[in-house]
């Protein structure tokens, strides 16, 4: 994707082009991560509290993963 994206960008803009793929794809990664933080805690609270509780933390996590 980078090669094809400093192909199609003017010659004046080849650096930033790819720069900013280069941010977006970083920016994604972390994003991934926020799941998975919540993906752990939704199980460790799965362990030790109760279903009602359980059920508030699957309905936040899924909801701050969507928005991330």
């Amino acid at each position: 994707m980078p090669l094809y994206l400093a192909e199609c960008v003017p010659a004046k803009d080849r650096g930033k082009g790819t720069g900013i793929f280069q941010w977006l794809l970083t920016l994604g990664i972390m994003c991934c991560g926020i799941g998975i933080y919540y993906s752990y805690r939704v199980t460790h609270v799965a362990q030790v509290a109760s279903p009602q509780a359980l059920l508030l933390v699957k309905d936040r996590a899924w909801r701050r993963i969507f928005w991330a």
